[in-house]
């Protein structure tokens, strides 16, 4: 994975308050934490974030944050290990950069990218995604971008499970294999409350059964009559 380079600089001043006082100036609160380091907060500028994203994906990007301020200046490298949205607007609110280093392996999440049109989806079966994302381990410049899975072979009831991933040098999946990563349904002929009405709605007899349940119930009539009279 290619590592992008990004100016940040310290904050002297935190709280919400000031947070929200630098998104209105169009810059994005953010913190650098790792092992043998003291956390740091930092501001980068909104604008070069969104290039570094869109060039290099929105997922745990391997960046080069370059400190330049009059206190101190550093050179750090780090994956963007939490980016928090606005639910409502999207825009980031803040960005966790963790340090690492490039010769020791890492934990982390990839996501998996389903492509194509599955055949059983053209026969009108529903796709569903179980799982989006593996866990695995690696060194941070072996980590994929993403695990490609081609669909367009499964038919309705094929499923593909983690084991089915294409392996990748380096790369070892730490996710349980047998779980299920995508499967091809049949889709329900009835909903859930045509189902209900269909279970409480009282099946009618059959004409020879009506009949012959008359039968029995007006001979029995007829012997209490007679147990009466006597």
């Amino acid at each position: 994975m290619e590592i992008a380079d990004l100016k940040v600089k310290e904050r002297q001043e935190t709280g919400t308050s000031i947070c929200r006082k630098l998104r209105r100036q169009g810059l994005i609160p953010a913190v650098l934490y790792g092992e043998k380091i003291d956390s740091l907060p930092l501001m980068v500028e909104e604008r070069e974030f969104r290039s570094l994203i869109k060039t290099h994906g929105a997922s745990n990007p391997l960046v080069n944050l370059i400190l330049d301020g009059p206190a101190r200046k550093s050179k750090q490298t780090t994956m963007v290990h939490q980016i928090q949205k606005d639910p409502i607007t999207q825009n980031v609110l803040h960005i966790d950069f963790h340090k690492i280093s490039l010769t020791e392996k890492i934990q982390t999440t990839v996501p998996i990218e389903f492509v194509g049109e599955a055949v059983g989806v053209q026969e009108g079966g529903v796709l569903q995604h179980n799982l989006r994302h593996v866990e695995v381990e690696c060194l941070p410049t072996q980590m994929p971008e993403a695990f490609v899975v081609n669909v367009e072979s499964l038919n309705i009831g094929d499923l593909l499970r983690v084991e089915d991933l294409l392996s990748i040098e380096g790369v070892e999946i730490l996710t349980d294999p047998h779980e299920i990563m995508v499967t091809i349904t049949t889709p329900t002929e009835l909903k859930e409350e045509e189902l209900a009405a269909a279970e409480e709605e009282e099946v009618p007899e059959p004409e020879v059964v009506r009949k012959e349940k008359e039968k029995v119930e007006e001979k029995g009539e007829k012997e209490e009559k007679k147990r009466k009279e006597s």
